[in-house]
């Protein structure tokens, strides 16, 4: 498993770190961004001219938040992301610097649960640029209807300890005669636990599992890609990547990418094979799927875009951060021979689920929940 760097925590209560070795190894930033073709995006400054300047407002990175109760998960909610028509409600309205600025509301709703046992359906307005906006509660009851099947489908005891993540193979199920049969449902399925264990199981054969890794480390998220027909998944290390139960590679796990802190939650979507992350340690990044294909990582060869990360001030404040250069899978003898380290992350900052938007006109739509209760919805 290839080795990172570790990112100094700022944390009020963090202890101090020692400085050791180089501070990068395997190319600087500008090889990195012309080995990918990476440019800046120009949008149009205040003044109405068009200049180079970065695609994340500035004045983002100095917004404070508050400190509300504990988000648990988003998902959007209908079936399709929004999309922008006639509504009778008035617009949003709110003040940036004695201006007055309107936003247009949509008719697609985000849901979000949280750990006081709530549940929010809150209507997401269309902005021309990144804002900060109160967003309303959708008009709308939610009905939970109490109903257990009598029987249950299959059951067996698959893990040692809590099962937290499970994630169905969305692929047809092979007949007697070797033909996928595309009117049956899966029956294959995937499940990380607390015990550090990759299990696969399948209906039709529940006490016959087949554990595919065990590690030391709690795994907390796992993910079906179906652009890619496998899994993503947690590696427990703070690493996550691939595996599949392909004939060449069964079993077989490939590295995408890294956080400093704890994954907890992966998103994928059908189509696109972009993978996003969240973790401990605040921040959400966005990886490319393809980039498993290569069974032993290059030096810069795969990159990782860090969309925002949170940080919990010394006042009891929040800060959100934006416009991070894009990272990448350190080489191993960067820090080989370095003592085992740790960094301290805010319980609260911890982004504990993603999601991208269903809709193939709004795949690109993520939805990203934090432990202090703030969702936030951005166009990729």
């Amino acid at each position: 498993m290839p080795r990172i760097k570790r990112e100094r925590s700022e944390e009020p209560d963090a202890p101090s770190r020692r400085v050791r070795g180089r501070n990068r190894v395997g190319g600087d930033l500008a090889s990195l961004l012309k080995l990918h073709a990476l440019t800046p995006r120009g949008i149009p400054d205040g003044t109405g001219r068009s200049a180079e300047i970065s695609s994340v407002i500035v004045e983002a990175a100095n917004w404070v938040y508050p400190a509300p109760s504990k988000l648990a998960d988003v998902a959007w909610s209908p079936s399709q992301a929004p999309a922008s028509q006639e509504n009778t409600h008035a617009p949003i309205s709110l003040d940036v610097e004695s201006e007055r600025v309107s936003l247009a509301p949509l008719t697609g709703v985000t849901l979000a649960t949280y750990s006081d046992g709530s549940v929010r359906v809150l209507r997401v307005p269309e902005v021309p640029a990144p804002s900060h906006v109160e967003a309303d509660e959708a008009l709308c009851d939610i009905v939970v209807v109490d109903t257990v099947a009598r029987e249950v489908l299959a059951q067996a005891p698959v893990h040692d300890t809590l099962v937290t993540a499970v994630s169905w193979q969305r692929l047809p199920p092979v007949n007697t005669d070797g033909v996928p049969d595309v009117q049956a449902q899966p029956t294959t399925l995937l499940s990380v636990g607390l015990d550090g264990t990759e299990v696969v199981s399948d209906t039709a054969a529940m006490f016959s599992p087949y554990r595919l890794a065990h590690t030391r480390e709690p795994r907390y998220a796992a993910a079906w890609a179906p652009y890619g027909g496998l899994w993503v998944v947690d590696f427990g290390d703070s690493h996550f990547g691939s595996v599949s139960l392909r004939t060449h590679d069964a079993g077989q796990h490939h590295a995408l990418g890294f956080h400093h802190g704890r994954i907890l939650a992966i998103a994928t979507s059908d189509v696109h094979p972009f993978v996003a992350t969240g973790a401990s340690d605040g921040s959400v990044k966005l990886t490319n799927l393809l980039a498993a294909g290569k069974r032993k990582a290059e030096d810069g060869s795969r990159v990782m875009h860090k969309l925002f990360r949170l940080q919990r001030q010394a006042d009891g404040t929040y800060k959100m951060r934006h416009a991070f250069f894009p990272e990448g899978v350190w080489p191993q003898h960067a820090s080989k021979h370095a003592p085992p380290s740790w960094d301290t992350w805010d319980p609260s900052v911890a982004v504990t689920a993603v999601a991208f938007g269903p809709a193939p006109g709004q795949a690109l739509s993520l939805a990203s929940g934090t432990a202090v209760g703030l969702v936030r919805i951005e166009s990729l």
